[in-house]
């Protein structure tokens, strides 16, 4: 059977309560502490610049439930009905947020029959850090795991600014797992600075990925303010060595700048 043309698939902003939700086939998912993160596949003309074959979402406990519950089975009017006895809340409160989780779903592409809204890559402006050579005046973290540690004394190390719930973080975390060997041969810590999560989320979400190498820290790092994650230094002696890197694909290539990698070599 032929896939339908963009033309014949259904707008999403016209999904009302008499739709009926089925996720595609195709998504991978991951429960983490009753979040989960989905992995969306791209076909090559849909990806943006520096993306790789897949999108991520990460969908809350509320939107977690409900992800659960689009099934093919029933309308979103009938599923108000079946949720009546789990979900707290007016019917019509539970019905007006299904069709507003159905529409961001099909915008997304995370529906069957659903038009995913037109991707657009966004415009970025050149990241700007503090001075190379900066001095790294906040040198005490609090450990997540591991011991504390002293960037003044730290011969070298890569410091990513990593956020728990950042799904550009979620995308890169097992090609920084791959590069734990060459950093390690490099002489290079791995160090992440967390931005929200528990210690066991946070864990979690490592060890699944295989990033069991890392020293994982929480607490304010000022070279970090105003920055976004997943973003990186390379710190040495208490200094930054390196220019800051912004979004997954530059920190995953300044991590293998650091490991002594060389794309295509």
């Amino acid at each position: 059977m032929a896939e339908k043309t963009n033309a014949e698939l259904l707008d999403p902003e016209t999904i009302d309560s008499g739709f009926t939700p089925v996720l595609r086939g195709d998504l991978a998912s991951v429960e983490l502490d009753g979040e989960i993160v989905l992995s969306v596949p791209l076909d090559a003309e849909e990806r943006l610049d520096g993306e790789r074959g897949f999108d991520t979402h990460l969908l809350d406990r509320t939107a977690a439930v409900m992800f659960e519950c689009f099934d093919g089975r029933v309308t979103i009017d009938q599923l108000v009905v079946e949720l009546g006895d789990v979900v707290e809340g007016e019917a019509d409160v539970i019905r007006a947020d299904l069709v507003e989780l159905a529409k961001k779903f099909g915008r997304a592409g995370l529906l069957i029959g659903v038009a995913r809204a037109e991707r657009v890559q966004p415009e970025l402006s050149t990241p700007t850090g503090v001075p190379l050579g900066s001095p790294v005046s906040f040198t005490r973290l609090t450990p997540f795991t591991g011991a504390s540690i002293d960037l003044a004394a730290t011969d070298k190390a890569l410091v990513i600014f990593w956020s728990y719930g950042c799904s550009f973080c979620v995308q890169i975390a097992d090609e920084l797992a791959a590069l734990q060997d060459a950093l390690r041969s490099a002489d290079t810590d791995l160090i992440l600075v967390a931005r929200g999560g528990t210690k066991e989320e946070n864990d979690q979400l490592l060890e699944g990925a295989g990033l069991t190498g890392a020293a994982v820290f929480e607490g304010k790092f000022p070279i970090f303010d105003g920055q976004g994650t997943p973003s990186a230094y390379l710190v040495e002696g208490g200094k930054t060595s390196s220019e800051i890197s912004v979004g997954g694909p530059w920190v995953v290539g300044l991590a293998k700048s650091a490991a002594g990698i060389v794309d295509g070599a």
